[in-house]
């Protein structure tokens, strides 16, 4: 073929068509174009519906966000996503896994967490229990060669990263998001749901 007009380098012989998307953004300078909710649910969605399914036993701590505020998913000293508030949404603290910090809006919340304490603290915080149940499979090697540079766009339209070891989740049984879920705090709040 020979290089093509305006590029270098090891890639530079290949027709476009034969470069992936990942390799081609990377040969041009650009990042990696990150898989969408959908990208996410049309490769994953099939073996995530069939994968085993667990249930959150750590109890959360939750309060109404307030309208713009800023959240920093931050989890063994790692971003693993950013967010920001709509009206309606809800701060919660996952309280056994290290205190990360996400935002949940209020259907999926109600959906997925009941009260366990009767006020909340000065602070605003209530304490809750989980109700919800997910389906999750190992990211793999094989399922990261899937997903290009390592992170994905999570249902709330920001870039979340995921590695080798954690965990993709979908709630059970109705599906519709793919999350991740780092591996130390799956394995500290989720247990197999009884068969």
């Amino acid at each position: 073929f020979g290089p093509r007009p305006g590029c270098s380098g090891p890639l530079a012989h290949l027709p476009p068509a034969a470069m992936s998307s990942e390799a081609a953004g990377a040969a041009s300078g650009e990042p990696p174009k990150r898989m969408s909710q959908a990208d996410m649910l049309a490769e994953f969605g099939g073996s995530l519906k069939a994968a085993p399914t667990y249930r959150k036993q750590a109890r959360v701590r939750a309060r109404p966000a307030q309208a713009g505020e800023r959240v920093e998913t931050v989890i063994a000293g790692q971003l693993e996503t950013t967010n920001v508030a709509k009206e309606g949404d809800m701060l919660v603290v996952n309280i056994d896994s290290g205190g990360e910090e996400y935002l949940l809006n209020r259907e999926k919340f109600e959906a997925r967490y009941e009260p366990a304490s009767d006020e909340p603290d000065e602070a605003g915080f209530q304490t809750y229990s989980s109700t919800g149940v997910i389906c999750a499979i190992e990211a793999t090697e094989d399922i990261l060669a899937k997903i290009p540079g390592g992170s994905f766009i999570a249902s709330w339209g920001a870039e979340m990263i995921v590695q080798a070891g954690d965990f993709l989740a979908m709630p059970s049984p109705q599906g519709g998001e793919v999350y991740r879920l780092e591996r130390t705090a799956f394995e500290k709040t989720f247990v197999p749901t009884a068969a």
